[in-house]
């Protein structure tokens, strides 16, 4: 991704979820959102960093 900044439709696109979900997803305790005014805009590397951090494996 050539972006450091994601605003929430991009999140959605990249995360392949809807808006709605992804503006959820923006308020939830510990994610990383910069807010930019009324923006709310999510700094790419800190996203990597959570997604590493909350990945659950499941086994069969």
């Amino acid at each position: 991704m050539d972006k450091e900044i994601l605003s929430i439709r991009e999140l959605a696109e990249y995360f392949g979820v809807s808006e709605a979900l992804a503006y959820r997803l923006a308020h939830t305790d510990g994610f990383p959102v910069l807010r930019i005014g009324k923006r709310l805009m999510v700094p790419v590397a800190e996203l990597r960093i959570w997604v590493s951090k909350n990945v659950v494996c499941y086994e069969k």
